[in-house]
């Protein structure tokens, strides 16, 4: 898996804590689909922009594939 590297080109003042409009900034310049995340400030503001801001739970309930019927594991 490679990484980018991405720089906000736009100023957002969007979120009710300003110390985070820096990841809706980014998820904006990377051109994301959702953020994950657990603040309550960004959460709030689903969907912003078009970019779902969900939960760590709701993104792995929802966005996660379901493992293969011959692949689960057994208890």
């Amino acid at each position: 898996m490679a990484a980018t590297f991405v720089t906000p080109t736009e100023s957002v003042t969007d979120c009710r804590d300003a110390k985070d409009n820096k990841y809706l900034e980014l998820a904006l310049a990377a051109g994301a689909q959702t953020i994950v995340s657990s603040d309550d400030d960004l959460l709030v503001l689903d969907p912003w922009r078009g970019i779902r801001i969900v939960t760590p739970a709701e993104y792995v309930r929802r966005f996660e594939p379901l493992p293969e019927p011959g692949n689960r594991k057994r208890s």
